[in-house]
């Protein structure tokens, strides 16, 4: 599949560049003062309020721990109050280097790179050379709707054509 760089992709990527905060350590982040999560009364989804004047949904919770640790930042608020921050074209996408992905109908285990590109690693061997032994672990299964949301990028045949800690300090 051939993409080109769209608005859609340029606001995935002010997203990911605003969760540079989210890869500091626990202890030297202030999690309220930084992140903004806001879900609406009586409704599960969470959405993320970013710099750039939008809310993006969180599809999941898959998603949303590979970001945040706990719901105890996401602010409840009334319905109406949503529609304050436009809804932004991308959902959130899995942290890069936090967690392996592969849709419903495939069994190719990608690592997700900056800018929601997906890689494909292309054996067990490296698999568990990026994610240790129990890397099997780290998947999250995504429908096949949540494709849409991605980049494929180059495969991963060979451990040292990916630097997880690189990702995630990065994402």
């Amino acid at each position: 599949m051939h993409y080109s760089i769209s608005k859609a992709t340029i606001t995935l990527f002010t997203f990911l560049a605003i969760g540079v905060i989210l890869a500091l350590p626990q202890e030297t982040q202030s999690m309220t003062s930084k992140v903004r999560l806001q879900r609406a009364e009586g409704q599960s989804i969470v959405y993320y309020l970013a710099d750039d004047g939008f809310r993006y949904r969180i599809p999941d919770e898959k998603i949303y721990f590979s970001w945040f640790q706990t719901f105890k930042d996401v602010r409840v608020v009334k319905a109406d109050a949503l529609p304050e921050y436009p809804l932004g074209e991308l959902d959130v996408t899995v942290r890069p280097g936090v967690a392996l992905v592969r849709f419903s109908d495939s069994n190719k285990v990608y690592a997700v790179d900056i800018g929601a590109r997906l890689r494909w690693i292309t054996s067990e061997h490296g698999a568990r050379a990026l994610y240790g032994s129990r890397w099997n672990t780290r998947i999250i299964i995504l429908p096949v709707t949540a494709r849409s949301q991605y980049i494929i990028g180059e495969d991963i045949t060979e451990a040292k054509q990916f630097s997880r800690n690189s990702v995630v300090v990065a994402s």
